[in-house]
């Protein structure tokens, strides 16, 4: 009986195993943010309240669990455990020789093992970094199983964009703040009210905020959002604007990864939707990851790597 976990920023989804069985999944809003307001003790009881949730739910005691399998944020230095990441180039099979094992009974009895995050270094310094992205990846290439190079496209709060050598390798990792810009400028800027994170996408506004935001930059393209609703503009059409405004940034370091490899696109709803428009217009080979494919993507990876853990 083990439990995999997966920490965000805000949230944590965790699901409990037996063998290959699923008996019940939760997720809570303890994410490693919360203990940047709490504090720790406060971070480890909300998790413990979670674990014990989700054994309550498959009617399975806690002396029962053998490990706890945690990738994301609780391997930083605001999660559970400050893990330290490996330096790119790393394949499943390098994160899976340096997964570390803590005991922590504040927690939970049986021992958490962490998955490490990423780091990539240029002439010595980290240059970019992730933790949570890696397990995905493991879980997406698990069920694409692709035979070429490949970029993998994973919007979220920071948008990650990572290239994928032909033998499954991360060989390099680019990251955006594109996703906390787009919740910052919607909840704490004068456009908020005027866009939604709910709307109905808008394609023609879409890329007209991205050719002015690429043309004269990304505020006087902000600031065109709020000219479009004092004109009248209705929600669907500022905030598809703001979309197209904010991602297309990202679309000429999108493009210089790109070269003649596929990227396959993540995210949910509109992000997915967002940036696949974009690529259409720039004439990018892409597709979209398949919904049963990305949601499962972490959960998928875990296993991977727990079992490949258990081989060595």
């Amino acid at each position: 009986m083990y439990c995999l976990m997966d920490m965000g920023t805000t949230n944590a989804r965790v699901w409990l195993y037996d063998g290959e069985k699923l008996l019940a999944e939760r997720q809570g809003a303890c994410g490693a943010s919360f203990s940047k307001i709490h504090g720790q003790a406060a971070l480890y009881a909300q998790v413990r309240t979670l674990l014990l949730t989700l054994l309550e739910d498959a009617a399975v005691s806690e002396d029962r669990l053998q490990y706890v399998l945690a990738s994301g944020m609780a391997g930083s230095e605001i999660g559970i455990c400050e893990i330290p990441h490996l330096p790119i180039p790393a394949d499943a099979d390098t994160l899976a020789r340096h997964i570390e094992t803590r005991r922590i009974p504040e927690i939970v009895s049986a021992p958490i093992l962490f998955v490490p995050g990423l780091k990539m270094l240029e002439n010595g310094t980290v240059c970019d970094m992730m933790r949570g992205e890696e397990t995905e990846t493991v879980g997406i290439l698990a069920a694409l199983a692709p035979t070429d190079e490949t970029v993998l496209l994973l919007p979220g709060t920071h948008n990650k964009l990572l290239s994928i050598d032909q033998g499954g390798t991360i060989t390099s990792c680019h990251s955006t703040l594109s996703g906390e810009l787009l919740d910052t400028v919607l909840r704490h800027t004068i456009l908020a009210g005027q866009v939604d994170h709910r709307f109905t996408l808008s394609p023609p506004h879409v890329l007209l905020g991205a050719e002015i935001s690429l043309r004269d930059g990304l505020t006087a393209a902000l600031f065109q959002v709020r000219v479009t609703a004092r004109n009248g503009g209705s929600v669907d059409a500022c905030s598809s604007l703001l979309y197209g405004a904010v991602l297309g940034q990202d679309i000429p370091l999108i493009h210089r990864l790109a070269k003649d490899r596929r990227i396959y696109v993540g995210g949910r709803d509109h992000l997915q939707r967002v940036y696949t428009l974009l690529l259409e217009a720039e004439g990018i080979l892409h597709e979209p990851l398949p919904r049963e494919i990305a949601d499962r993507a972490v959960c998928r990876g875990l296993i991977r790597l727990l079992r490949k853990y258990q081989a060595q």
